[in-house]
């Protein structure tokens, strides 16, 4: 009875730990990327961004039309912190920029590829801008945070953007001219239905940039919020 009692736990064991193994390969597996982009095209989404102070002063937010170019790889492997992407360029309407009473006009939007150095620009007409200056490797990065949903069904991928680094370039209620400088990692989300990528959004509760530069008349920290439209691209469990 006893040796029965033996091979029968060494068989529960044995189970257990294949069980176990298979759980761990399927955490660990990546995922694919098909569509728009998987063979290393730019891919562009097109949205609408609005800068919020964290003091949530409404006459001081600013909303701009972009539209944010970047690359992403067929296959990104399911472990956080891992880089998926890089920006490409950001085209941005300058002039079509709306902006809170404190602001008189938003002069300039400007991205950054190291402190004090803005990225070469475009002009594209009726003030639309496309900054297109590869960064650095250690700026404006995107990076895999998690997944949402339970598996092999995924609902949604959460990343940041690492490094960002922008500068206002504002005039105020009488005339005079400011420049905020922030830098930081934005937080957001795609949003997927089925497997499909559906929109892209920026998580404002978890995207706070501290001012690196600037008037004292600037926000202390700013926050985006906003959201974006996706080319078809299909995330599947490989």
């Amino acid at each position: 009875m006893r040796h029965r009692t033996t091979v029968a736990m060494a068989g529960l064991v044995a189970a257990l730990l294949l069980t176990l193994g298979a759980g761990l390969a399927t955490a660990n597996r990546s995922l694919g990327i098909r569509g728009p982009g998987e063979r290393g095209e730019t891919i562009r989404s097109e949205g609408r961004l609005q800068f919020i102070g964290t003091e949530g002063e409404v006459n001081r937010e600013i909303t701009c039309d972009v539209t944010l170019a970047g690359t992403m790889p067929a296959t990104i492997p399911k472990v956080a912190g891992t880089e998926i992407g890089a920006r490409a360029d950001i085209t941005i309407d300058r002039a079509g920029c709306r902006h809170g009473s404190f602001i008189r006009d938003v002069r300039d939007a400007i991205p950054l590829i190291a402190r004090g150095v803005a990225a070469r620009h475009t002009e594209l007409g009726g003030g639309v801008l496309r900054y297109e200056e590869t960064p650095p490797r250690e700026l404006w990065r995107l990076i895999y945070d998690s997944f949402q949903g339970t598996l092999p069904i995924l609902s949604g991928i959460n990343f940041h953007l690492r490094g960002t680094q922008f500068k206002w370039r504002l005039t105020e209620p009488f005339g005079g001219t400011i420049e905020c400088l922030y830098e930081g990692d934005v937080f957001g989300l795609i949003t997927l239905n089925r497997g499909v990528a559906e929109s892209g959004s920026i998580v404002r509760g978890r995207t706070a940039l501290p001012k690196i530069e600037g008037s004292a008349l600037c926000p202390a920290r700013g926050s985006w919020e906003g959201s974006f439209t996706i080319p078809r691209i299909t995330v599947t469990l490989l």
